[in-house]
């Protein structure tokens, strides 16, 4: 467009009148352009990144909204097992620790006195174990020498009974032979004949034969009678050997009772079962970790007094972190196990977790408004590894609409 058709006629006449060209008014004057500074152009690129952000922001988070959630682990409490006095803390909060390092050590007097004692008593014991032992060691060399004296004394008879009954046996047999014979054999010596034949009948033929045979009959008779005898007092000789033997076998354990080794040994194993059992517990005065962990609380110091069951260290499994978010019972509805979450930790941290676990039972959580009750849903960690910040953290569960 061309700016002297705009202009309006009295500003032309006027000029024309004060002897100014037209054409000086008609035209203004054009001035250079000068570049924006580096400061403005700054703030407009802020400006637009935040503004990219924010509507970024908006595309996202719409359609869904946003829960508190608390960083959980794990926990396991070591307690003392005894009580005590907190004699010495190995640990700090933070730090980490690996299974069976030692977390503290407590002590106690009274039992350190116990152990103490049933130490000096063991000592005594063993030694009076040693005494009654040597006493039966005498005691039995004594006792077992007389039974193999005994015994020998009775073999010896055992053997001349055996030989006297063998003689009897013998006689017994020649006599038996002679009784045997032919009548005309009696007017001559009986001689030793090997013979199984029964007695006889008598026959009396003439008076010297008569009286031989009957005298041959009572010297057999006789003979008999003391083989008799004497296998009977072998049989006794057997059992009192056999007796004695029994005796020597029963001797060691008798001589033993006798003296009290039995007893001695019996106290002494008492005391060694109360001492291993006392210094069981002097074990359970030191606490070690059971597993991977970082110390979350420590609840006592060195020195204070602890009784049995007290908690004085807490341990967080860091390893095995969840969250748990107090989800209202109305958002509950549409969610189910293995459902993605989007989670995000301080500075903006975003993760995706999973829902683990949905009680059954919705609560009442103070200080909440509103009527809805609340559910603790439990949320694992799923893909990229969740930041490391500290046990107890707030964080933002955003649950689809």
């Amino acid at each position: 467009m061309d700016t002297t058709d705009t202009m309006p006629t009295d500003t032309i006449n006027s000029a024309a009148t004060n002897g100014t060209p037209a054409t000086d008014a008609a035209v203004p004057s054009i001035r250079p352009t000068r570049p924006a500074s580096p400061r403005r152009f700054a703030v407009l690129c802020v400006a637009a990144l935040a503004t990219g952000i924010g509507v970024a922001a908006w595309f996202e988070v719409r359609g869904a909204t946003s829960y508190a959630g608390r960083l959980e682990a794990r926990t396991i409490t070591v307690a003392a097992g005894r009580a005590g006095k907190v004699l010495s803390l190995n640990v700090t909060t933070g730090q980490r620790v690996v299974p069976g390092e030692k977390l503290f050590e407590l002590s106690d007097d009274r039992l350190t006195g116990e152990i103490i004692a049933k130490k000096r008593e063991q000592v005594e014991l063993e030694s009076e174990l040693q005494r009654v032992r040597a006493t039966a060691d005498v005691e039995l060399e004594w006792r077992r020498r007389d039974l193999q004296s005994e015994a020998f004394q009775t073999q010896l008879k055992a053997a001349a009974v055996t030989q006297e009954r063998l003689s009897r046996q013998v006689e017994q047999l020649a006599w038996q032979e002679q009784l045997t014979g032919r009548p005309a054999d009696w007017n001559v010596k009986p001689t030793l004949v090997a013979s199984t034949a029964t007695f006889g009948p008598v026959v009396l033929d003439g008076h010297a034969r008569d009286e031989r045979r009957v005298l041959a009959m009572l010297k057999e008779d006789a003979a008999a009678s003391a083989a008799e005898a004497l296998t009977a007092q072998l049989t006794l000789c057997e059992q009192r050997l056999e007796r004695l033997k029994t005796l020597d076998d029963e001797l060691t354990s008798k001589v033993r009772l006798s003296v009290g080794v039995e007893l001695a040994e019996t106290r002494l194993k008492r005391v060694k079962d109360e001492l291993s059992s006392l210094e069981q517990q002097c074990d359970s005065l030191t606490r070690t970790c059971p597993s991977h962990g970082v110390v979350g609380a420590v609840h006592r110091e060195s020195g204070s007094l602890v009784g049995a069951g007290d908690a004085v260290v807490e341990l967080f499994d860091d390893d095995r972190r969840h969250l748990v978010a107090s989800i209202p019972s109305s958002a509950v509805a549409k969610l189910k196990p293995g459902t993605k979450l989007t989670l995000i930790f301080p500075a903006r941290s975003k993760r995706i977790g999973l829902v683990a676990t949905i009680p059954p039972q919705a609560m009442r959580i103070e200080g909440e408004d509103g009527d809805d009750s609340q559910v603790a849903v439990k949320i694992e960690p799923a893909g990229k590894l969740w930041p490391k910040v500290p046990i107890g953290s707030r964080v933002k569960v955003q649950v689809p609409q």
